[in-house]
């Protein structure tokens, strides 16, 4: 079913335009980012929700090709902003005047979870040597 749909997507662009992409999210790049926005893989995030309060612009709204005109909301109240008709384009990205957004994908995901996997290893790690000294103290001292 998946191939049908990739290849009706796909045989209409050149009817149709990029048009339906920018306009309505409805292309075969979009699709595919709206699927993996629904599994929290694919978002646009901020660096700091306060920066976002303080924009008078709200460049990134105008900016969207999809014409998503909530995402400075939701950048201010979660951090992050996710839908289904995002298609990915960028255009939020480059026009914020703060450089505040990102993309937020898997790749970001996998850092993030080994920054926290490294942290526990080198903590634990610090604690094991501790209580080989203090063992090795006491060894020494006859306790």
């Amino acid at each position: 079913m998946w191939d049908i749909l990739w290849y009706i997507f796909f045989i209409s662009i050149p009817f149709t335009g990029m048009s339906p992409c920018r306009k309505y999210g409805w292309c075969s790049t979009g699709t595919l980012a709206g699927v993996f926005s629904v599994l929290g893989f694919f978002k646009l995030k901020v660096k700091d929700k306060n920066i976002c309060k303080n924009c008078t612009t709200r460049d990134c709204a105008s900016s969207c090709e999809v014409g998503l005109s909530t995402m400075p909301d939701d950048f201010i109240e979660n951090g992050y902003f996710k839908s289904v008709k995002c298609v990915g384009a960028g255009d939020c990205i480059r026009a914020c005047p703060y450089n505040n957004i990102y993309f937020y994908d898997v790749r970001n995901f996998v850092r993030e979870k080994l920054k926290i996997a490294n942290k526990h290893e080198s903590s634990s790690g610090a604690m094991s040597e501790m209580k080989q000294q203090n063992i090795i103290t006491k060894n020494k001292l006859g306790c």
